[in-house]
C-alpha cells in the first residue's frame, strides 16, 4: 500500500507538473500549478486551525510538524482526485479518466489503511479537490 500511497505524493505530482512545463502545456501546467498550491495552502489553514489528530497519532513540536500530524483534511485524497479531474478533463479520454480516477481511489484508501486519516478525512480531502477543481477551472480554462 505504501507505493499506492506515493502515487499521491510530493514527487509524483512535482514531475508531472513539470513534465506538462516541458511539454509546453502551458494551461494545464498554470492549471495543475495554482491546485498543488491552492490545496496545501488551504489545507494547512485548516489543519493549523482545526487540529485533527491522525488515527496513529503523530508527534509534533512546532506548528509545520503540528500541520503534518494533522489528519483533516486529506491533502494526498485532495491532490490526487484534482489532479486526476484535471488530467482527465485535458485529456478528454475514457480509459484514462477511469484509470485516473481508479488511482485516485486506491490512493485514497491507501492512506486509510496506513492509518494516516480515517473516512471524514478522505471526503474531507475529496471536497476540497472538487472546490479546487471548479475555481482552476473557472480561472484557467483550457
Amino acid at each position: 500500500m505504501r507505493d499506492f500511497t506515493a502515487l499521491g505524493g510530493f514527487l509524483l505530482i512535482s514531475g508531472i507538473v513539470l513534465s506538462v512545463l516541458l511539454l509546453q502545456q502551458k494551461e494545464l501546467f498554470y492549471f495543475l500549478l495554482f491546485g498543488y498550491f491552492f490545496i496545501h495552502f488551504l489545507g494547512a489553514g485548516i489543519k493549523a486551525l482545526h487540529f485533527k489528530p491522525r488515527p496513529n497519532h503523530q508527534t509534533y513540536h512546532n506548528l509545520i510538524e503540528k500541520i503534518d500530524a494533522g489528519a483533516f483534511p486529506s491533502v494526498h485524497t485532495a491532490r490526487t482526485f484534482f489532479f486526476s479531474l484535471g488530467l482527465a478533463y485535458f485529456f478528454q479520454n475514457f480509459a484514462m479518466t477511469i484509470l485516473l480516477l481508479l488511482t485516485a481511489i486506491i490512493v485514497s484508501y491507501s492512506r486509510v489503511y496506513l492509518k494516516k486519516h480515517d473516512w471524514w478525512d478522505l471526503l474531507g480531502g475529496l471536497m476540497l479537490a472538487l472546490l479546487t477543481f471548479w475555481l482552476a477551472f473557472n480561472f484557467f480554462a483550457f
